[in-house]
């Protein structure tokens, strides 16, 4: 099975071994909300989904019955911690910024995290949830302290940005975008 978000804000369930639409959910539905961003808790109980009608909606996989929505920002990317305690936003260039929530209370932890000038197309945690990555159209990716969410280092792209992951092991941090090239980061803790 698989997710799909759309321009028309809505989301698919898909059953991938016969091609067919199991379930559509229309929680984002408004005359304009496009879906940027899905992400499944690390327990696979919970989907985020972030719009541009400024809302992060948080569904239950096993009903797929919307449990809560957060409002503010258009929500570009989407990551939950490795131990599923919170859900970080990454938000477009009205709002550069990634904001984190608590998953059981659904507050916004602290204050947001600064340093991009522009959409945050992607954001990603190691595996041990100790440093997260961000991507954005400043053609910067940025590692972040977790426990402290400081910006530790900047890597410098050619372009635009639209995708960032860590590497098997946690070693590197590769980015991709609009310049149609992979780069490769070596980070350290």
């Amino acid at each position: 099975r698989m997710v799909t978000g759309s321009y028309d804000g809505t989301l698919r369930l898909w059953d991938l071994k016969i091609g067919v639409v199991l379930k559509k959910m229309e929680g984002h539905r408004t005359h304009d909300s496009w879906i940027f961003s899905l992400d499944f808790s690390s327990d696979s109980r919970m989907l985020a989904s972030g719009s541009s009608d400024t809302t992060t909606k948080l569904w239950d996989t096993s009903s797929w019955q919307l449990l809560e929505t957060i409002w503010g920002g258009f929500n570009y990317s989407l990551a939950w911690t490795p131990d599923g305690t919170q859900l970080l936003l990454g938000g477009n260039g009205v709002d550069p910024t990634i904001r984190a929530w608590d998953t059981l209370t659904w507050q916004q932890v602290d204050g947001p995290w600064k340093g991009h000038f522009k959409t945050i197309h992607a954001i990603s945690l190691n595996s041990s949830g100790t440093l997260l990555a961000s991507a954005s159209h400043d053609n910067c990716v940025r590692l972040w302290r977790f426990s402290d969410r400081r910006n530790i280092a900047i890597f410098k792209h050619s372009g635009e940005l639209n995708c960032v992951t860590f590497s098997v092991g946690d070693k590197h941090i590769l980015s991709g975008g609009v310049d149609k090239k992979i780069s490769e980061w070596p980070i350290s803790e």
